[in-house]
């Protein structure tokens, strides 16, 4: 069981704690919304890049020199002009396209599950839908409208299937799905 997992983590990442170097980057009231290690079949001498979104950009935490020193990269959204997104078996990559440079920044070997809320928080991001909490600010707008239509006429336990079939598809976060069934449980 540890062999598969640690197979599974080698293709296609794995979520990562925020080390100190990217704490200390962070802008006041910054938040970090998404942060994994991207999936190494092939192995770099000094491991694999991490990648860390926050409501302001994406970091880049590239090591190198067997791991003895890192180069950190940034790119704000703002500076973003659209992303791609390209789901495999097992792992997702995104890349995304860069307004004022020629070349585009790829995000590789993602765990699939999580491709789909990393590349929905980038499409935010370039739109200006985060909030400085790291929230999209569309959950209670345009998010809201597509679950009513998917929702309207339903009994309140019918309509937290149909939340839990959208967070299985990974149309909504586990944070929205919790917030939207305790809403739905409160009028019960």
């Amino acid at each position: 069981m540890a062999i598969d997992k640690f197979i599974k983590e080698i293709i296609t990442g794995k979520e990562v704690e925020v080390p100190e170097d990217v704490t200390n980057i962070l802008e006041s009231g910054e938040k970090i919304i998404h942060a994994f290690q991207q999936g190494s079949i092939t192995g770099k001498f000094g491991g694999a890049e991490s990648i860390y979104i926050t409501d302001l950009r994406i970091i880049k935490l590239m090591p190198n020199t067997f791991g003895l020193r890192a180069e950190i990269r940034d790119f704000l959204y703002k500076d973003m002009a659209n992303v791609t997104i390209d789901r495999g078996m097992m792992r997702t990559n995104i890349r995304v396209k860069m307004r004022f440079q020629s070349h585009n920044v790829f995000i590789n070997k993602i765990p699939k599950d999580a491709g789909n809320q990393i590349f929905r928080t980038i499409q935010d991001g370039i739109a200006g839908r985060l909030s400085a909490s790291g929230v999209s600010d569309l959950l209670d707008t345009k998010e809201d409208e597509k679950l009513k239509t998917r929702t309207t006429g339903l009994s309140i336990p019918n309509q937290i299937r149909e939340l839990s079939k959208l967070k299985t598809e990974g149309l909504i976060s586990e944070v929205e799905f919790e917030q939207k069934k305790k809403k739905l449980l409160e009028r019960m």
